[in-house]
C-alpha cells in the first residue's frame, strides 16, 4: 500500500473514534436529563392522584365517592393507571382522614405524598 492509502486508514479511524466518543459524552448527559423528566413526571403524577384523591372523598358515596373518608380508596376510583412509561403507584396508609401516595420511577426514586382532606403534603423524595 502507498503511503497516502495508509494516511487515509489512519485518518478515517481517529474520525470514527472521536464520533464514537462524542456519541457516548451525549448518551451519559442525556440520561441523566431523562432521569431528571421522569423524577418530575411522578413528582406531578402524585400530586394529581392527591388532587384527585381529595375529590372522591368529599363527594358522598351515594355519588360514587368516599363520604368524608379516604379509607377505600384506589387508583381505580379515579382512572388512573397503576403504572405508567416511567413509574409505578400505589396508595398505601389509607384511614379516614388521610393516605399517602407512592410513586417509584424506574430509576429507582420514590416520591410520597401525604394527602388530608385539606392539604396535600410537599413531595419528599428519596433516592
Amino acid at each position: 500500500m502507498g503511503q497516502q492509502q495508509l494516511l487515509l486508514i489512519v485518518l478515517g479511524m481517529l474520525i470514527v473514534t472521536i464520533a464514537v466518543a462524542v456519541a457516548i459524552n451525549i448518551f451519559i448527559s442525556r440520561s441523566g436529563a431523562i432521569a431528571e423528566q421522569y423524577l418530575t413526571d411522578t413528582i406531578n403524577d402524585c400530586v394529581r392522584i392527591g388532587q384527585k384523591a381529595q375529590a372522591w372523598a368529599r363527594k358522598p358515596a351515594e355519588f360514587g365517592g368516599g363520604g368524608w373518608s379516604f379509607q377505600n380508596f384506589n387508583l381505580s376510583h379515579i382512572s388512573f393507571p397503576e403504572s405508567t412509561n416511567y413509574a409505578k403507584y400505589q396508595v398505601a396508609i389509607k384511614t379516614n382522614d388521610s393516605l399517602i401516595v407512592i410513586g417509584k420511577t424506574i430509576t429507582g426514586q420514590i416520591v410520597e405524598v401525604s394527602v388530608t382532606f385539606h392539604e396535600i403534603s410537599n413531595p419528599r423524595v428519596t433516592r
